[in-house]
C-alpha cells in the first residue's frame, strides 16, 4: 500500500506506458484511451451479466473497465463471479508499470491508497468518474440546532 495523502480522483493526464488493448463498459473512453493503444467498447445495455461475460470470453478481453454507474457496478460484480475474475472496485487511478496493469483504490476508510495488480485470467475494474454526488446527506448533532441557519447557507 502507498500513502498518497488524501484520496483524490485521477485528474492529471496520464503519460506513462500503455497496454496494447483495454475494453470498457460505460462512459470511460477517455480513461481507456489514456492507458491503452487500442480501446474497445463493450455495449452492455439490455444485456444480462451472462451475455456480457460470454462476449468478454469471445473477445478474449483480458482487461475490462466498468464505469461507476450503480447498474454497471452491479453488472461488473456479477460478471466477475461468472468469469472467476479479479475485480478491483472504486479505482481512482490506473497506470501501466513494466507492462503490468496497476489499479489504485482507496483503503482504510480513504486514509491511504492501495496499488493492486490482478493475476487472474480476466481483470475487471470499476473506475471512479468525475461525477458530482447527486444526493448528499448531511447531519448535525443536537448542539448544531442553534446554528442551523448558518449550516444551511
Amino acid at each position: 500500500m502507498n500513502h498518497h495523502g488524501p484520496v483524490e480522483r485521477q485528474e492529471e493526464e496520464y503519460l506513462g506506458e500503455k497496454l496494447q488493448e483495454v475494453y470498457f463498459v460505460g462512459n470511460l473512453r477517455k480513461k481507456a484511451n489514456a492507458i491503452a493503444v487500442k480501446t474497445i467498447e463493450i455495449e452492455a445495455n439490455n444485456k444480462t451479466a451472462e451475455e456480457v461475460a460470454e462476449e468478454i470470453k469471445k473477445l478474449n478481453a483480458k482487461i475490462v473497465l466498468f464505469s461507476d454507474d450503480e447498474e454497471i457496478k452491479i453488472l461488473a460484480s456479477k460478471i466477475a463471479v461468472i468469469l472467476n475474475a479479479g475485480l478491483c472496485a472504486d479505482c481512482i487511478k490506473l497506470r501501466v508499470e513494466n507492462g503490468k496493469f496497476i489499479m489504485t483504490r482507496p483503503a482504510l476508510s480513504g486514509s491511504i491508497t492501495a496499488d493492486i495488480e490482478c493475476t487472474s485470467k480476466y481483470t475487471l475494474a470499476t473506475v471512479r468518474t468525475n461525477k458530482k454526488a447527486k444526493n448528499v446527506v448531511f447531519s448535525v448533532g443536537k448542539g448544531g440546532l442553534n446554528y442551523i441557519d448558518k449550516i444551511q447557507s
